[in-house]
């Protein structure tokens, strides 16, 4: 079943879009939170909250991109779920590191909610990833999308962790000129 028939099950208020999203997207959203998470437990009530999320946003919400869409959501539950378990603890905590490295790239601070700017950033990375090569946009995805390790990326392409990591770098400066050329300061 396509995303477009999924989305029409949302609309319709059928439950079969749960199951439907499960079949097509449950791998996908299942790694995305076991890379923040590393706990089946989480994982799994991450996902399924996720799942009800998208049950409660669309309607109204039409996502054009269902992947897009719930792979967010997901995200985003799996790193609020994270720094529930680490509040008050002290140490490194993996979404620090992952967001440090794109701390000078990315303003902080800015208000998640305000779908204006997230979309605008959305649409500045999407267009800047297309043209990098696939090589990279594999390495920068499986970084900062599904929260790979370096040594994840480099023995999953065969190279060194000071390849990947002199990629990533370089990368991130290409964004950084990328978004100043854009009119977003950091």
């Amino acid at each position: 079943m396509g995303d477009e028939d999924i989305v029409k099950l949302f609309f319709n208020r059928d439950e079969e879009a749960l199951v439907a999203l499960e079949a097509r997207y449950g791998n996908y959203l299942k790694s995305i939170a076991d890379n923040i998470l590393h706990s089946a437990e989480d994982t799994e009530e991450c996902v399924s909250d996720a799942y009800m999320k998208a049950w409660d946003t669309i309607p109204p919400e039409n996502p054009q991109n269902l992947r897009g869409y719930i792979g967010t959501i997901v995200k985003n539950r799996a790193l609020d779920r994270l720094r529930k378990h680490q509040s008050g603890k002290r140490g490194g905590k993996s979404e620090d590191v992952l967001l440090s490295e794109l701390e000078d790239c990315i303003a902080s601070g800015c208000n998640v909610d305000e779908s204006v700017d997230r979309m605008f950033l959305s649409e500045i990375l999407n267009k800047w990833l297309e043209k990098e090569k696939p090589e990279n946009r594999k390495l920068f995805l499986g970084r900062y999308w599904y929260g790979y390790s370096v040594k994840e990326l480099a023995d999953s392409k065969d190279i060194s962790q000071g390849k990947v990591m002199s990629k990533l770098q370089r990368m991130r400066k290409r964004l950084r000129k990328c978004l100043k050329q854009e009119g977003i300061f950091v």
